[in-house]
């Protein structure tokens, strides 16, 4: 059994200020490294394979340009990159600034570990944000421009290294604005929770009358946070534990679309979450009103294949054997204070279903109204692409792109 971490101990946020991780992450970390060699001693950074993360003026500045505005675009980002400690192309290459390099034919593979440094260290700040995408170069001549072709194949011939895109994901974006605009665990805010401020969450969301009161619960260390406002904290531990108690209620399975109308009850929908339910509801009809499973990070431990996903709030299992999908929401990481929210919740779920059963049914349908759904969003596809002036987007590289822009870029969809 996975041993249990405090994650509320002086101790382990220091680990967590050393680490750069997310604390659900290096709690299981830990957690599995105690049981794994039987003891009750926290282990080091060092021992869980960690690397120290050190304070970085390339941290710094990116966290001021996150902080500078609200409303964060690829622009900015690109603005960031461009150039970026002489690392990184002052200019674009194929649309995209790439490792920094003298010509087209000459990569600079000295900066190559150097950029996967920055672009860990920014992902560690916007999850997924920035990843490296090698492209081969080949055998030219510079006078002429003519590739070298292999008359055997008659593919160009390519000269065994690469030069890197640096590509920006719009979706982690996306993901990372939606997440900082919720109410965050913040205890060093100057401005607490006013009486006026908890009777006006008391009478939009009467599921929390009589929880934001004025003494800290007793598993919070106030010791390190002697600044906290209680009421705040009691908010943000009373929306973990109904988030919980929501799917202790459900038992071992749950439907989307019931769970999805019991948030809606208790605290209602945001307008991003109101609209997707409508959708999937409106396309997809009896195919969202699919089994899901609850399970607990303990249970992913005994399933070897299923272990990468013990740091995610749900995921979908396709098994090749029968062709079924069954979607999982984990418990004890959509519950933690200070992640867990009614609206990640409802979140999650819109996701899975998604990738579970929309995406899924695209690609691989089983029943006849997947079968009706797929041949309906290939035609659009097609159309679509036929009709835009942008054939080379990354909306128009398949079916499956179409539909992930069109979900999240309403340029797509107009």
């Amino acid at each position: 059994m996975i041993k249990c971490v405090n994650i509320n101990h002086p101790d382990f946020d220091q680990l967590l200020k050393d680490s750069g991780m997310d604390p659900i992450a290096l709690s299981a970390e830990m957690g599995v490294w105690m049981e794994e060699n039987n003891t009750d001693e926290w282990p080091t950074l060092e021992q869980l394979g960690i690397i120290k993360k050190k304070s970085s003026f390339i941290s710094d500045r990116f966290k001021d340009l996150l902080s500078s505005k609200d409303d964060i675009v690829i622009k900015d980002i690109e603005q960031f990159i461009k150039g970026l400690a002489n690392t990184f192309s002052s200019k674009k290459y194929g649309g995209h600034y790439t490792v920094r390099r003298d010509d087209i034919m000459q990569v600079g593979f000295n900066q190559a570990q150097r950029a996967r440094d920055i672009v860990a260290e920014i992902n560690r700040i916007v999850p997924d944000l920035l990843y490296l995408q090698d492209n081969p170069i080949y055998y030219r001549n510079q006078q002429t421009g003519q590739y070298l072709i292999n008359k055997d194949t008659g593919e160009r011939v390519a000269r065994g290294d690469v030069w890197t895109k640096v590509i920006i994901s719009e979706t982690a974006l996306k993901r990372y604005l939606a997440s900082r605009s919720q109410l965050s665990f913040d205890f060093d805010q100057p401005k607490g929770l006013s009486e006026d401020d908890v009777k006006s969450i008391e009478d939009t969301m009467p599921e929390f009358k009589g929880l934001i009161g004025d003494t800290l619960p007793i598993e919070f260390d106030q010791f390190e946070n002697p600044e906290a406002d209680p009421r705040l904290v009691n908010l943000i531990y009373a929306e973990a534990k109904k988030v919980g108690e929501l799917l202790d209620a459900q038992g071992d399975t749950a439907r989307p679309m019931a769970l999805l109308d019991a948030i809606e009850d208790k605290v209602g929908l945001s307008e991003v979450n109101a609209e997707h339910k409508k959708l999937i509801q409106d396309s997809l009809g009896d195919l969202a009103d699919v089994e899901f499973k609850i399970i607990k990070r303990i249970d992913l431990h005994s399933s070897g294949a299923f272990r990468k996903h013990i740091h995610a709030y749900g995921f979908t299992h396709i098994s090749a054997k029968d062709n079924t999908r069954t979607i999982y929401l984990i418990k004890d990481n959509l519950d933690v204070p200070g992640h867990g929210t009614f609206d990640l919740l409802a979140s999650t779920i819109l996701h899975e279903l998604y990738h579970g059963i929309l995406f899924n049914a695209i690609d691989n349908p089983t029943s006849e109204a997947e079968h009706e759904l797929s041949r309906e969003v290939n035609k659009l596809f097609k159309a679509a692409k036929s009709q835009t002036a942008f054939t080379t987007h990354a909306a128009y590289k398949n079916v499956q792109e179409f539909v992930s822009y069109g979900l999240t870029n309403h340029r797509i969809v107009s």
